[in-house]
């Protein structure tokens, strides 16, 4: 009987850590989908992360409104492929084109959506330039 519930026991820890990683997931996902998406300019650079790996900080320029709640402090990386970051760096961080982020907030709940440049998103702009 202890096997079993030992079994059992590891069984529910299992589900219960997929359940909780889906969820994490498919929340972030739905704030995309289904958010405000609010756009702001950013002063980016490119630093890297062993276990992240690439990702550019964004320095946003203002706040959202007073009613959503949040602060743009907590939105401070747009993870990137690792391809596209040291062009993305060159491009944003010296200065040479403006960069905007697209942050989508549902409730009280946000999500990094875009790193921008001229209207496209940063892959975009890199492939074609």
């Amino acid at each position: 009987m202890s096997k079993n519930l030992k079994l059992y026991a590891t069984l529910l820890v299992i589900v219960l850590t997929f359940s909780y990683l889906g969820y994490t997931l498919n929340s972030n996902a739905f704030i995309a989908k289904y958010g405000t998406e609010y756009k702001f300019e950013v002063a980016p650079i490119d630093p890297y992360d062993a276990f992240r790996g690439k990702y550019v900080v964004i320095n946003i320029i203002g706040e959202f409104p007073e009613e959503v709640g949040l602060t743009t402090a907590t939105f401070d990386r747009y993870y990137i492929d690792e391809k596209y970051a040291q062009k993305a760096e060159e491009m944003v961080s010296n200065g040479q084109e403006k960069a905007y982020v697209t942050i989508s907030v549902l409730g009280k709940k946000g999500v990094v959506t875009g790193l921008w440049v001229d209207g496209k998103t940063i892959e975009d702009y890199i492939n074609e330039n």
